[in-house]
C-alpha cells in the first residue's frame, strides 16, 4: 500500500488564514474547516491499508511551519 501525507493547512491561530467576515461572521479558520476533512480522509485511507501521516498538529496548539511539513512529506 501507499505512504500518504495529509495536511489540514495553516494552524488554528495563524492570522489571515480565515474566512472573510462578510462571508462568515465567525471568521472560521482554514484549519478548523480542513481538520474535519483531513481526519475523515486519514481514517478512510487507513481503513483500506494505507500508511498515513498527518503533517499538521492535530491538537491545533502548534502552527507547524510549512518547511517542516514539506520536509516530513518528502521523507
Amino acid at each position: 500500500m501507499a505512504k500518504i501525507a495529509i495536511d489540514a493547512g495553516c494552524g488554528l491561530y495563524n492570522e489571515g488564514k480565515r474566512y472573510l467576515k462578510s462571508l462568515d461572521p465567525n471568521e472560521t479558520s482554514e484549519w478548523t474547516l480542513n481538520q474535519g476533512i483531513a481526519t475523515h480522509v486519514v481514517l478512510l485511507l487507513e481503513k483500506i491499508g494505507h500508511n498515513v501521516k498527518r503533517l499538521d498538529d492535530v491538537t491545533s496548539q502548534i502552527d507547524v511551519p510549512l518547511t517542516t511539513r514539506t520536509n516530513a512529506a518528502n521523507s
